[in-house]
């Protein structure tokens, strides 16, 4: 496999298995884990050009009510150390976390975490997982919702 191809491949297995897995993490009820169906080919079907600032997974409200007080919002935002470093190291990881707790409408909402945004990088998916896992499970108990995470 050309060496692009084979960094394309990887970002979409990675981005795959992220996802699966925080859908493993129960939302708080009436909210649900959501990708935009074209995330990692919105730039003429091209993966590296289309994550090379980022690919997201949210957590959001469902169905959708900007005045929910109650709402979490979560978005892991990731990257690949091979499209976005200027100089890559194998299998690095990065991503930035938001979580925020309120109406989103009028900055009438709260950040969960200790610093909003949150940036982790780490060496691997898995590690880089377990961070992300971790820093979801404080916003949920911040907010009040113990739910179900790992």
């Amino acid at each position: 496999m050309h060496a692009l191809e084979a960094i394309r491949a990887k970002i979409a297995d990675d981005f795959a298995t992220i996802h699966t897995d925080l859908r493993g993490i129960t939302p708080p009820a009436g909210h649900r884990w959501e990708i935009c169906p074209s995330e990692l080919i919105w730039f003429a079907g091209d993966v590296l050009e289309s994550t090379r600032h980022g690919a997201s997974i949210f957590l959001r409200r469902f169905p959708r009510n900007e005045r929910d007080g109650c709402q979490i919002h979560i978005e892991v935002r990731l990257f690949w150390s091979e499209n976005s470093d200027p100089r890559p190291k194998a299998g690095a990881m990065r991503a930035i976390l938001w979580a925020q707790h309120g109406e989103p409408a009028g900055f009438r909402s709260q950040s969960l975490l200790d610093a909003s945004p949150a940036f982790i990088r780490e060496d691997g998916r898995e590690a880089l997982l377990r961070t992300v896992r971790h820093c979801i499970k404080l916003a949920f108990a911040r907010a009040g919702h113990l739910a179900g995470a790992r």
